[in-house]
């Protein structure tokens, strides 16, 4: 695929709280950007769908739409399912017009396709339809959002095991997206053991045939932007990227990667 820089940048809106104006730098040459990931892609409470990296990279890229497919506390198995779902039932999204990013979320999550009527009342999930919501965890320690405790699920597995499974998740869907042709790019939303809470680094408790193609495919995207944010760059609640930090990240690290490796 070919990048080409404006040579007469125009101005575009910026979806953001600040009403902040964003010169479009490049055009990707697609219409669509297709995202998902957890509360780092789809930011939180009143910044929900607003200073995300997602954001940024439309109005720097020059995309015209954005579909966002994130979802605070999602895991990966909801992350793998929510686009699968969005390139089956929206014909909008094809391998012509539309650019994938995918970032992974921690690997500690649990997700499951559950009935809507399962979520715990007062809590959000995701809805694929008016049938299916995602039932999420959280994490190791999370609480989630179902009515039902699914503590002893959690005691099912161990650090072995969610290794394996998380692999297979993402390797899963490089292939499908392959298969069909999509341009994507993957990458980790922070580095397990660096940030305030349960995420792990599966490549440690994966088989030693597995580890180098898992790296290979997670982390061309260095550095991800929970380290690039986790000194100075935090909000308030210590553990989400601020807003300064989420631009400086797409414009610094993630949209030269794709100038140069896509």
């Amino acid at each position: 695929m070919l990048y080409t820089r404006y040579p007469s940048p125009r101005r575009i809106r910026n979806l953001s709280m600040n009403d902040i104006d964003l010169v479009a730098e490049y055009n990707f040459g697609k219409k669509n950007l297709l995202v998902s990931g957890c509360s780092f892609t789809s930011g939180i409470g009143d910044m929900t769908g607003k200073n995300t990296w997602c954001r940024y990279l439309k109005s720097l890229g020059s995309f015209d739409t954005i579909y966002d497919c994130s979802w605070s506390g999602a895991g990966n198995t909801h992350i793998k399912n929510s686009i699968m779902h969005m390139i089956e039932t929206n014909p909008e999204i094809r391998p012509g017009n539309t650019t994938i990013i995918v970032m992974w979320s921690g690997y500690d999550r649990d997700d499951l396709l559950i009935a809507k009527d399962c979520v715990v009342r007062g809590h959000t999930a995701y809805k694929f339809n008016e049938n299916v919501a995602t039932g999420y965890t959280g994490g190791t320690n999370g609480n989630g959002n179902m009515i039902f405790d699914v503590t002893s699920v959690k005691k099912l597995k161990n650090l072995y095991s969610r290794a394996l499974e998380n692999y297979l998740i993402v390797i899963g869907l490089e292939k499908y997206l392959q298969s069909l042709g999509f341009d994507f790019v993957f990458c980790e939303f922070s580095t397990g053991g660096e940030i305030s809470d349960d995420n792990f680094d599966p490549v440690l408790y994966l088989e030693p045939v597995l580890k180098d193609r898992f790296i290979k495919t997670v982390r061309q995207v260095v550095p991800n932007i929970g380290d690039w944010s986790k000194n100075e760059g935090l909000q308030a609640d210590r553990y989400h990227p601020n807003d300064e930090h989420q631009l400086s990240w797409t414009k610094e690290v993630l949209i030269p990667f794709l100038l140069k490796y896509n």
